[in-house]
């Protein structure tokens, strides 16, 4: 039987294909390919028409600066004056699988709120199928400047700064200070906050000892987790979403110390533990992952963050906001641990294998808000900004810098 034809209706709503509409020739929208690509034996992908698409409003005179102009300035900021040595190349990571699919994101209307005061109350926005989708397509390199080796360093010293705010302030652009609030710093975290105070003692004198101290506090948290070869693993219960998060997060505190210490010893095995830190980000990834659908699939109340209230029960007003810190932090923490191995390995050979890039939260302010109430009414008050972090850039067009959150100006300036 021959497929069905395509009506003049689907044709009408079909985009164009995305090298005709990138070449900017006219396409006739034909399945599986258009007349033009058949022609120029080039791959001929259409964008999806998501159903969560918002459209994109033209910006006034008087919004915000230009793309250029804050481009430059957040370079500017980030770079400082520093000299321009040879380009590095972060390439995709073939392990993880292309794709190919070409679909296009969702255009973002950020000049107006994303959500009433329904969606401001749940957790759809942020825990829905597709949020949690990791794009392995990196941006075209011809679309954006080489990365700098000064950028890397630039994004290894900023990351340094933000464990000393942690451990000063008990919260970083990272790691949520009211996270943990019910439940107290997990054993393995509390171990990594000692080991950053430590760390920051050392000098000459007590190198040795300090390193030593490093070296035994991250051997303890790999040995305490199962092996896959242990019979009694299949027995025993999955760790919870939030223990998954705890573990990921002392581990990347450990990586990031030994991997920049300049120690010799500590560094090789670090480096031994790339692929754990790797793993354990993806397991975090599916956990989260299970545990969001299973949410909005079923609509239970809290059950996202509900493992780190220990037997609380919060008003409704108050979910989506624990939900959300959870989810954040899940993701923060996978770009971050993800991401400084990259720019290790990126220092170290010149080259390195991105992992994919996810959707998080840019708006400056909500990591910041002190309770539900505010994180809220700011959720009501201006678009969240979450958006994939590949398409950061789009973010420029529409709003100042300083309307950015810290966290994206960084990732930002390595991608």
């Amino acid at each position: 039987m021959d497929p069905p034809q395509p009506t003049l209706f689907s044709l009408q709503r079909r985009k164009a294909c995305i090298p005709c509409t990138r070449a900017k020739r006219r396409c006739d929208k034909s399945l599986p390919a258009c007349q033009r690509c058949v022609e120029k034996d080039a791959c001929c992908r259409y964008p999806s028409n998501r159903p969560y698409a918002r459209r994109e409003v033209p910006l006034s005179n008087t919004a915000e600066s230009p793309k250029s102009d804050l481009r430059d300035s957040l370079l500017h900021r980030t770079i400082g004056q520093a000299g321009v040595p040879e380009p590095l190349e972060i390439t995709h990571n073939s392990s993880a699988g292309r794709d190919d699919s070409g679909d296009e994101p969702p255009t973002l209307d950020f000049n107006s709120p994303v959500n009433n005061d329904i969606e401001a109350t749940t957790s759809s926005w942020f825990l829905r199928t597709e949020a949690w989708a990791i794009d392995h397509s990196y941006p075209d390199p011809h679309e954006n400047p080489s990365t700098r080796l000064s950028d890397l360093k630039h994004f290894i010293h900023t990351v340094r700064r933000w464990l000393l705010h942690w451990i000063r302030e008990n919260h970083c652009p990272f790691m949520h200070g009211q996270l943990y609030t019910d439940l107290g710093l997990p054993l393995c975290l509390l171990d990594a906050y000692a080991a950053v105070i430590v760390y920051q003692s050392k000098n000459e004198k007590n190198e040795e000892v300090i390193m030593s101290i490093i070296e035994e506090k991250a051997n303890k948290l790999l040995n305490q987790q199962p092996s896959l070869a242990d019979s009694n693993v299949e027995a025993m219960p999955p760790p919870r979403t939030a223990e998954h998060l705890a573990r990921v997060q002392a581990l990347f505190i450990y990586q990031f110390i030994r991997l920049f210490d300049g120690d010799i010893r500590q560094r090789a095995q670090a480096e031994m533990h790339i692929p754990t830190l790797i793993e354990w980000n993806s397991k975090l990834w599916e956990s989260a992952n299970l545990d969001a659908c299973l949410q909005t699939s079923f609509g239970f109340g809290g059950l996202f963050s509900q493992n780190l209230s220990n037997g609380r029960h919060y008003e409704p007003s108050g979910r989506p906001w624990r939900d959300w810190l959870l989810a954040e932090s899940i993701r923060r923490i996978w770009l971050i641990g993800n991401y400084v191995q990259c720019v290790y390995l990126a220092m170290r050979d010149g080259q390195a294998a991105c992992m994919g890039g996810i959707t998080f939260t840019a708006r400056r302010g909500l990591w910041e808000a002190p309770s539900a109430a505010t994180w809220t009414q700011l959720v009501r008050s201006k678009d969240p900004l979450f958006v994939p972090c590949f398409q950061t850039d789009r973010i420029i067009r529409s709003v100042s810098e300083p309307e950015i959150d810290i966290f994206c100006l960084s990732i930002m300036s390595i991608i």
